[in-house]
């Protein structure tokens, strides 16, 4: 499969070749479709931030280098791009029910031909929020540290690129009965580690 060009020319029985004719495109098309890998039919694809982006992926087609990748929302087309390869990203777009496809697709100047497209399958872009975590150490009563350091255990946050943690130690309650430690992450005496993830 894949995209050519060619043309013809006589040669008479002196074996003198005659003028070639005008080259003329050929389009040998794929024997199947595109067939889609990812996102697979009917997931949900969750994302962390505020800029979704869903990546894309297909099976290349023998011969075919260029693909034309289309995303649907309500019937309309909110992407319609011919990317290199076989994958794409779909970003920026509202939370809701999307619909895709791909197919090959020869150019040649201002002349296209696509081959069949593959089926569409639809997916659910959704946003996922970062979930507390189970400190699992220190928990209750531990001693002082002579090294006057003291290490802190979580289970990971699936998204966290960086972990906070604030310490502040508990005081009597004020004047107007609020304990301090309602007010305490916003106190200036507060202590605050960050750790990559």
């Amino acid at each position: 499969a894949g995209l050519f060009r060619y043309r013809v020319r006589g040669v008479d029985r002196f074996k003198r070749p005659g003028k070639w004719s005008l080259p003329q495109p050929l389009v040998l098309m794929p024997s199947q479709g595109v067939e889609l890998e990812s996102p697979t039919k009917g997931t949900a694809v969750q994302y962390f931030g505020n800029i979704p982006t869903v990546p894309l992926k297909w099976k290349t087609l023998d011969g075919v280098e260029r693909y034309r990748v289309q995303v649907f929302k309500n019937g309309g087309v909110v992407l319609d791009q011919k990317v290199k390869g076989n994958s794409a990203h779909f970003t920026g777009q509202a939370d809701g029910d999307y619909r895709w496809k791909v197919s090959g697709c020869f150019e040649a100047g201002p002349r296209h031909w696509e081959t069949e497209a593959s089926s569409e399958w639809a997916f659910e872009q959704k946003k996922k929020s970062l979930i507390a975590r189970v400190v699992k150490y220190p928990r209750g009563t531990v001693p002082t540290p002579k090294s006057k350091k003291l290490k802190v255990q979580w289970t990971a946050v699936e998204g966290a690129t960086l972990y906070e943690l604030k310490v502040w130690k508990l005081t009597s309650k004020g004047p107007v009965g609020v304990s301090r430690e309602l007010a305490a992450l916003n106190d200036p005496a507060v202590k605050t580690y960050h750790s990559p993830a």
